[in-house]
């Protein structure tokens, strides 16, 4: 006899057959973990953005941190996210960087990260 545990087990698998693809929210699912992860990701991304542009780790770092509070401060009041590409963007930015010209060196560093 099936225990209450396997039919659901059970429910839970079929309706997975079906699943094409699985999103994540911005709020603390992955991005958003503890402040060392978050760090050890930035500090990823600086060292692949480095490669490719001139950049003061320090300066950019606090940078970046001021566009991620305005950013979370608007998701609040909007719930209007956006991608951590679009942050590092801004912040390259209002570094004094083109960041209209390092769309693909933004994605290739967001896609070193582990």
């Amino acid at each position: 006899m099936k225990s209450d545990v396997d039919t659901m087990t059970e429910y839970r698998a079929a309706k997975l057959e079906d699943l094409e693809a699985v999103t994540f929210d911005h709020f603390n699912t992955l991005q958003y973990s503890p402040r060392k992860r978050e760090d050890n990701t930035l500090q990823a991304i600086i060292r692949a953005l480095s490669s490719r542009v001139v950049l003061d780790a320090d300066a950019f770092k606090a940078k970046y941190r001021e566009t991620e509070e305005r950013y979370l401060l608007d998701l609040e009041e909007t719930g209007c996210e956006t991608l951590m590409d679009d942050l590092i963007l801004i912040a390259l930015h209002e570094s004094g960087h083109d960041a209209d010209g390092m769309v693909e060196v933004v994605a290739e560093s967001v896609d070193v990260v582990p």
